[in-house]
This record gives structure tokens, sequence and C-alpha cells, in this order.
């Protein structure tokens, strides 16, 4: 009788003793990587666009929205006549070589005056440059660096700005 509660202990412990291996955690998922086609710093900051476009409507225009705030934040670039278009650079303003290539920036975060825009005799160092044009595909790159103005004199000061195969 001994020897039977003996191996029933034996049983009992080795049945207790044999744990069940926890399953790994799940990994978790990579994220998805966020695609922005026009980006560009304002005053220091960072804004991302994922919907930046170009829009051949007579003039040739580029614009998006800052996906971190896109009812607040609205940025436009607008070329010469889509027909002239061509890898090139532009300078902002009433630039005799390239009339009417402007650029306009409105932020309703701002208290008071929160129009901004190019005006005329912007400095040379203002200016767009065209690095691929494809009328075929209906793609267009290119990068920017300007400072734009409102009514009152202040500036909003835009670098490293690129925007890559915007669609129309």
């Amino acid at each position: 009788m001994k020897k039977t509660i003996f191996i029933f202990a034996l049983i009992g412990l080795a049945l207790v003793s044999c744990k069940k291996k926890d399953k790994d955690p799940e990994p978790e998922p990579e994220p998805t990587p966020t695609n922005y086609n026009l980006t560009y710093m304002v005053d220091g900051v960072t804004i991302n666009c994922t919907d930046g476009k170009g829009t051949a409507d007579g003039w040739f225009t580029i614009d998006g929205k800052d996906v971190n705030n896109p009812t607040t934040r609205y940025f436009r670039i607008i070329l010469p006549l889509y027909d002239s278009i061509k890898v090139t650079t532009y300078y902002l303003a009433e630039h005799p070589e390239y009339p009417k290539a402007t650029a306009y920036y409105l932020d309703y975060m701002l208290t008071g005056e929160n129009e901004f825009e190019s005006k005329d005799g912007s400095p040379t160092t203002d200016k767009i440059t065209i690095t691929k044009f494809d009328k075929t595909a209906k793609k267009i790159s290119g990068t920017f660096n300007f400072s734009l103005e409102d009514d009152n004199g202040a500036k909003k000061v835009f670098t490293n700005g690129t925007f890559t195969d915007l669609t129309w």
C-alpha cells in the first residue's frame, strides 16, 4: 500500500511539475511608414504633407496641407504657364525671366495676421528648383527655399523644402 501511495505521489508530483511553456509574446507589428510627398521647415518647424499635388490649370500649382494640422496650415507654389514648365530654377515674385512664380502660406494657428506670400523684388536666394518634370507620367519633383511676408512685413522662412513625384 505504501508503495502504491508512493507511486501515485511520484506521478502526481511529475504531473504538477510539468509546466506548459508560455507562448512567446506576439511581436509588435512594424509601423507602416508614412510617405510624405511634400515637406519643408517653416521657421525651424518641420511640416509634412501626404496630400501634396500638382495642378495644371493654365498656371502650374503645387500645394499641400500639413498632415498634423490639415485645417489650419496650407501651402501653395504657383509656377508660370504649364506649357513653359521645365527642369530649371524659378525665382520667386516678379522675376523678368519667369513672371508670376509666387508662393503662398496660410496658418490659422497664428494669432493676428496669418497669410504670407512672396513679394515683388524677393532676393534671388528665394527660389524653387524643378528637378523632375515628366508630362507623360504627370509627375513633378523639386526643392525650394524662400521667405514669405505678411502685409505688415513679418516674415516666415521656408527651408529644406522638397516635393517628390507629385501628380496632377
